[in-house]
């Protein structure tokens, strides 16, 4: 864990940090427009259910980031 207010001087906290932000974004986003999808074909209510799924996972997404930015 991070020094609280001097932050963390290495290098690959700040990588690993990163790189997990972009999985974070990446999996919410296609996660929830491939949950969508299959809930679309399940029910034939195409594309309701994709687009509901998609706007959760950039709303997870923009919480990752703000998590993310928070985070000192």
């Amino acid at each position: 864990m991070p020094e609280k207010g001097g932050g963390n001087k290495n290098p690959y906290y700040f990588l690993a940090r990163s790189v997990q932000l972009a999985t974070t974004m990446v999996f919410a986003i296609v996660g929830g427009v491939w949950l969508g999808g299959i809930l679309d074909k399940k029910f034939n209510t195409s594309p309701w259910f994709t687009f509901v799924f998609l706007l959760l996972g950039v709303a997870t997404a923009f919480k990752a980031i703000f998590d993310f930015t928070r985070e000192k």
